[in-house]
């Protein structure tokens, strides 16, 4: 195969990994939304956007940033520690990308800050997620022992609604205590009342698709090739060091 026709398969390996990865972050949203009585379209767009993120930055790597590629590798990672549902996904689409890169005409021209510009871009992709769901809208149940549940006020327990920083996860626990309650037949009962949240508000959803922005706009920062030197040889020679 000619160079050409590599460079033409190297961008259709890059295009098709990051549509692949886009539908999947789109079918993963609106499937995740539509088990959740309470969330909304934003809620939707918002996580799709955030799944979509390493797609994004192959995408851009695409418009003359070649050594950008990397980062949809690392951000692919990062993602797929926290969405195990769809780790095929995050495999093919990591594994496409480092095909594409290690099939290259000749090594990219990449900036000498790479080695720490790239893990910190993607560790970027991250934010948008804890935004989303690293919340504490709290709700309140006291569960009796004859499976009776009540809905209890948050207020009343200290608990306010808000957000609150907490770790990414679709159930936070706030509070859990157990309380013994002598029925009228003289024997012992036992409620238990526990408090957790799994409610992505809108201005969450919000600021989760404005950090999504912000990241795609790094990305965009990223240098083009012809701002940048020479390409270098894996033992750091550069190719004109062979003429005469």
């Amino acid at each position: 195969m000619d160079t050409y026709g590599r460079i033409r398969r190297n961008r259709f390996t890059v295009k098709g990994s990051a549509f692949l990865v886009v539908f999947f972050s789109i079918v993963g949203a609106v499937v995740g939304t539509r088990s959740e009585i309470e969330s909304t379209v934003l809620q939707a767009v918002a996580t799709a956007l955030a799944l979509a993120l390493p797609a994004a930055f192959a995408l851009v790597s695409l418009k003359r940033r070649p050594s950008l590629l990397l980062v949809s590798v690392f951000a692919t990672a990062v993602i797929a520690v926290t969405t195990l549902e769809f780790l095929p996904v995050w495999l093919i689409a990591g594994g496409a990308w480092i095909f594409a890169i290690r099939n290259r005409p000749r090594p990219a021209r990449e900036p000498r800050w790479a080695w720490i510009g790239r893990p910190l871009l993607a560790a970027t992709v991250i934010v948008p997620l804890i935004l989303l769901f690293g919340h504490a809208d709290p709700t309140c149940t006291l569960t009796a022992d004859d499976g009776r549940v009540e809905q209890l006020d948050p207020a009343a327990r200290g608990l306010n609604s808000g957000w609150k920083w907490r770790v990414p996860s679709t159930s936070i626990r706030t509070s859990v205590s157990v309380s013994g309650v002598t029925s009228s037949t003289g024997e012992e009962t036992t409620d238990v009342e526990a408090c957790s949240s799994d409610r992505v508000m809108p201005w969450e959803a919000l600021t989760s698709l404005t950090a999504s922005g912000l990241i795609i706009a790094l990305a965009y920062l990223w240098p083009v090739t012809h701002r940048l030197g020479e390409p270098r040889r894996l033992d750091g020679t550069s190719p004109r060091q062979d003429q005469p």
